[in-house]
């Protein structure tokens, strides 16, 4: 079951990233992401909510009559997103590359390599922060461990906000600098501590 839903959510990711990276700025990608991780942190207050007045079973539905919202949504949106068909065709049939010819273009196997350990950290540490308060802190009820999850996605969030704010004024490579920067202080106030 994992499998069909992370390559359909996988196939949304990448088509919806690059249609946005292909007509819409630096700051509308920003601001993409940002929902994003609106959305995460509302789905584990959702579980949170259901295991609190109901059960798991009622948190799925939930989550699952939200998707569909959200779907009936993308369907009626369909002709906003015909606006750019005209210059889209000319650019495949000009840009058409296969997969072995796009591994050889220069820095994409590590890009590739660092996205792969992006996507690696934030699933580990999504599924750590609840799995870590569950386990360690047991006069913590699970209702509020459930909603921990957000703590994540919820900094990925306010990043994202404070990146579409500045990132029209920046190059491209300063708010990577300034991101890594950023993390590795929170690194190390984590580590730290804990030493």
């Amino acid at each position: 079951m994992a499998i069909p839903y992370g390559l359909g959510a996988g196939s949304i990711d990448a088509a919806l990233n690059f249609y946005v990276a292909g007509h819409y700025s630096l700051r509308v990608m920003n601001f993409l992401h940002c929902f994003y991780g609106l959305g995460a942190v509302i789905s584990p207050n959702i579980m949170a909510f259901a295991l609190l007045k109901a059960n798991w079973h009622a948190g799925y539905l939930w989550t699952a009559m939200l998707q569909s919202f959200i779907l009936f949504i993308c369907i009626i949106s369909l002709p906003l997103w015909k606006v750019n068909k005209d210059a889209d065709e000319d650019n495949e049939a000009s840009e058409s590359v296969g997969i072995i010819s796009s591994l050889k273009v220069p820095g994409l196997v590590l890009t590739l390599i660092a996205f792969f350990s992006y996507c690696l950290g934030e699933a580990t540490s999504f599924l750590w922060t609840s799995s870590y308060f569950a386990g360690t802190k047991s006069n913590v009820n699970l209702e509020l461990v459930a909603s921990f999850g957000f703590l994540t996605f919820g900094g990925l969030m306010l990043g994202r906000i404070i990146a579409c704010l500045i990132s029209h004024r920046l190059s491209d490579r300063k708010p990577i600098r300034i991101g890594l920067i950023t993390e590795a202080i929170g690194i190390l106030l984590v580590i730290i501590p804990t030493s």
